[in-house]
């Protein structure tokens, strides 16, 4: 109202897979209203590193709606472009996930890595079953005599987590239940101690790849695009271990090199300069 350029950036993450509730839908019709009102304005509404999955006719025609309010709207992979491409609300360009600004810093150090991390998220994305099996059939590769971090990086997932380490537990390994959902450097510290992490949480993924543990997404194929389609564009599709498939086998981690992901970081402060415009010398 001032006449002064303003920016408001909207959550990013991961959108679609399911139907709202109608409380929900109707809490989002409002929120469009709001940031239509405010868009002509001339509030320039963005929106950065977000995947799309496939949404209900409801729930597509309210992401239409706010995305026509959008100054910018940037998803963060290919598959999500392709997406949300076909369905009227095309993306400006792929910029890559907020998280990649971690690479801003150099990784903790570490001595030893002796420790693998496990986190999973239990919401529907793949059967418990399925991952305690996965999980036991790591620990029989890589070899019981290490220590298993169960981490719960997210509070929800406390529950599934504990469960879980507890019957690994039980089979025989060597597990220990690390929360620390409310810390984001007890996370990369304790990241910085393992080799390796299985998740298919993807910040888990990426902050511990971060701290130089070599990421490993196990998911089910499909339900997961999001993992699937940023892994791929980072040419790092033969670390997805898809549950339950026959051809899906697992071996010992090999190291990751962390350079791969520099140009990510690059990349992403590259789009705030445009938009923004350069940092302030």
């Amino acid at each position: 109202m001032h006449r002064r350029e303003c920016f408001l950036f909207l959550n990013p993450g991961g959108l679609g897979g399911g139907r709202l509730s109608w409380k929900a839908r109707f809490s989002a019709l409002a929120y469009n209203m709001i940031l239509s009102f405010l868009a002509a304005l001339g509030v320039k509404i963005c929106q950065v590193g977000i995947s799309y999955e496939r949404m209900g006719r409801i729930e597509r025609a309210i992401a239409q709606w706010r995305r026509r309010a959008m100054f910018s709207f940037c998803v963060r992979d290919r598959l999500s472009q392709q997406y949300v491409n076909s369905i009227d609300m095309p993306s400006d360009a792929i910029v890559p996930d907020l998280s990649f600004n971690l690479y801003r810093e150099d990784a903790i150090p570490s001595q030893a890595r002796s420790r693998i991390a496990i986190s999973f998220r239990f919401d529907g994305k793949a059967e418990a079953s399925r991952i305690l099996e996965a999980v036991q059939q790591i620990a029989q590769v890589i070899g019981e005599e290490h220590e298993y971090l169960f981490i719960v990086q997210v509070a929800r997932d406390l529950k599934g987590m504990t469960e879980l380490q507890a019957a690994c537990q039980v089979a025989g390994m060597r597990t220990r239940l690390i929360i620390c959902h409310d810390d984001i450097d007890s996370l990369a510290t304790t990241y910085s101690e393992c080799s390796a992490i299985y998740s298919n949480r993807l910040h888990a993924l990426l902050l511990a790849a971060h701290s130089g543990a070599a990421p490993y997404a196990v998911i089910s194929r499909g339900s997961q695009p999001k993992i699937e389609g940023m892994l791929t564009d980072l040419g790092m599709a033969d670390r997805i271990l898809f549950l339950g498939e026959p051809t899906t086998s697992f071996s010992e981690p090999t190291e990751l090199d962390r350079t791969i992901f520099h140009p990510e970081f690059t990349r992403l402060n590259e789009y705030f300069d445009r938009i923004l415009g350069p940092p302030l010398t």
